[in-house]
């Protein structure tokens, strides 16, 4: 069975079959075939089974995510020389420690109101906040002692996927994630929702490319950035009305009025004249009427950009009362963002998603203390 492993992994991710890398990847996937044959017999006492349903739509997804004709991935196998009784049992097993997991674990996997709401922030500001896609390879470190070992596995997996090996193939053979079967797939993450070690690692890595290794006390991760999206970068057309310090005492209230009367874009000049009319003469000579045209965010002074950064097209900024004046922007259009905001629902499966790894994680690893393990 190691041996047919070892050949799916070569074979698949095209590295070389010598001494040098059968050290570097037996003592790992050796690991997890011990880890797939407990998660096996904990499905069996649960009665837990994959279906011939659930292998098909699996195999269908991969598929769709690797741009194949339907049905064409058996024949893929065997034209690669891969084992393809070592790579369904493969996916059998992820789908078994899925379905085991979410049976068994569901319902420790709660999400609060207060979780969601946050989530949901998260992404609707997103507009001033960098997020990142991504796909992942997670290592988990359940024997502190192995730290090392597995920090030396992810260096040859980066070392062999930077030469041309495919990122997805390292994720389905070794990943702990809920995203292994997706070939590490996780979407759009909002920078908030990562660790600091995280966070510096793909603000210094490029589009397209990998991190180094990144450690947590359980797991050390591999990120592949597949796209970036950072405000700054953010392309606006925008209109500004402006009263330059000194204030004079009626301006605030006359910019409100002014602010309820803007419609977007179409009458800011319109606005812009009557509000002259509400203004002392005194304060005409520090009034004006701006058409800044197409800039980017990193453009606009720094007082101005995160309320500016969060308008959508055609809307308007609340009145900027700063030391430097009184402001009012208006956004006609900006570049895309990174993606469509999300459904509620869509953001309480990512957290859960979230929180179900992490008590998979602990369950496989109150498995392998109870277990009797002697290799040989």
């Amino acid at each position: 069975m190691l041996e047919n492993r070892l050949q799916l992994v070569f074979t698949s991710s095209n590295i070389p079959d010598n001494a040098e890398t059968r050290k570097r990847f037996s003592s790992q996937i050796l690991d997890n075939l011990i880890d797939e044959t407990l998660q096996k017999q904990e499905a069996e006492l649960n009665n837990v089974t994959v279906t011939p349903e659930d292998m098909k739509r699996a195999i269908s997804d991969l598929e769709q995510r690797n741009k194949m004709p339907e049905g064409s991935f058996e024949k893929s196998l065997t034209s690669r020389g891969i084992n393809k009784d070592s790579a369904l049992q493969q996916i059998s097993a992820r789908l078994l420690w899925q379905k085991l997991s979410l049976r068994k674990l569901r319902s420790r996997v709660n999400v609060s109101q207060a979780e969601l709401q946050e989530g949901l922030d998260q992404f609707t500001r997103k507009q001033n906040r960098r997020e990142y896609a991504l796909s992942e390879i997670v290592l988990p470190i359940t024997d502190s002692s192995k730290r090392a070992e597995i920090k030396a596995l992810a260096v040859h997996i980066i070392s062999e996927i930077r030469k041309g090996a495919e990122f997805g193939v390292f994720a389905r053979q070794f990943s702990s994630s809920s995203t292994a079967l997706q070939g590490g797939d996780a979407g759009w993450i909002p920078e908030e929702r990562l660790d600091a070690e995280s966070i510096k690692a793909l603000r210094n890595t490029g589009e397209g490319k990998i991190t180094e290794p990144v450690e947590s006390d359980s797991a050390i991760r591999i990120y592949k950035l597949n796209r970036r999206f950072d405000p700054k970068d953010v392309e606006l057309e925008v209109k500004q009305i402006q009263l330059n310090a000194p204030v004079t005492a009626e301006a605030p209230q006359a910019f409100m009025d002014a602010a309820k009367a803007l419609k977007g874009c179409d009458n800011v000049d319109d606005v812009a004249e009557t509000l002259k009319t509400m203004l002392s003469p005194a304060a005409l000579p520090n009034f004006s009427n701006l058409d800044l045209g197409k800039i980017k965010l990193s453009d606009l002074a720094a007082e101005f950009r995160d309320d500016v950064a969060a308008l959508n097209a055609g809307q308007v900024s609340p009145v900027l009362n700063k030391p430097s004046g009184i402001n009012i922007f208006v956004v006609c259009s900006r570049s895309a963002t990174s993606n469509a905001l999300p459904s509620e629902e869509k953001v309480r499966e990512v957290i859960s998603r979230d929180k179900l790894d992490l008590e998979s994680r602990r369950y496989l690893g109150q498995l392998r203390r109870a277990a009797f393990i002697e290799k040989r």
